[in-house]
């Protein structure tokens, strides 16, 4: 039992020791799922660290509570700074920027910044098997797939871009780009 108080508080005050890593070179981008998913599962880190704590405290091991308060103390300061009000809306659409919303768009936002549980929200419309190239020379043809907002999603919130999953590959394509044609970006390119 010792045993899984210490591992547990270890791993917990490892992940969380992730949010104060910063990714500037391509050999610490190794770092980047795991702290990808530290950032996501930030709340739940603080109550297993405090079960940490506490199966650390029952079999007395002063390193499970000692990484269990540590992981605790840094989850719950990172879901503090980042839940925590701001006004990059007002520096963004101006101090108003409330007045401006359309009483569906206002019903529509979140009432607070942070919270345990999303609200729940239709289905997106999934598109199997749709072609988007052809093979020159052949007549193969490559296909995706089309995720797309539900059918109740207002078109201003949806209409400018489309996700599109391609051989295992997730890319972000906007109606102002299309990969291969004239005004798609090139990097090193100016």
């Amino acid at each position: 039992m010792k045993l899984i108080a210490r591992l547990l508080g270890c791993f917990t005050a490892g992940m969380a020791g992730l949010f104060f890593v910063r990714i500037t070179s391509p050999r610490a981008s190794i770092l980047t799922a795991p702290k990808l998913l530290a950032a996501a599962l930030s709340r739940y880190l603080i109550v297993a660290s405090s079960g940490a704590v506490v199966l650390g405290l029952v079999v007395r091991s002063r390193l499970a509570v000692l990484t269990g308060v540590v992981g605790a103390l840094a989850a719950t300061r990172y879901v503090h700074r980042v839940t925590a009000p701001h006004d990059g809306f007002a520096r963004a659409f101006g101090r108003n920027w409330e007045r401006d919303l359309s009483p569906d768009l206002a019903q529509r936002m979140l009432p607070t910044r942070g919270g345990w549980r999303l609200p729940s929200v239709p289905d997106p419309r999934w598109e199997r098997d749709v072609p988007f190239w052809t093979i020159p020379g052949t007549d193969r043809r490559l296909l995706c797939d089309l995720w797309r907002p539900p059918a109740v999603a207002p078109p201003p919130a949806w209409r400018s871009s489309t996700y599109m999953a391609a051989a295992g590959i997730t890319s972000t394509r906007t109606s102002a780009h299309v990969p291969g044609s004239a005004t798609s970006p090139r990097r090193g390119m100016s």
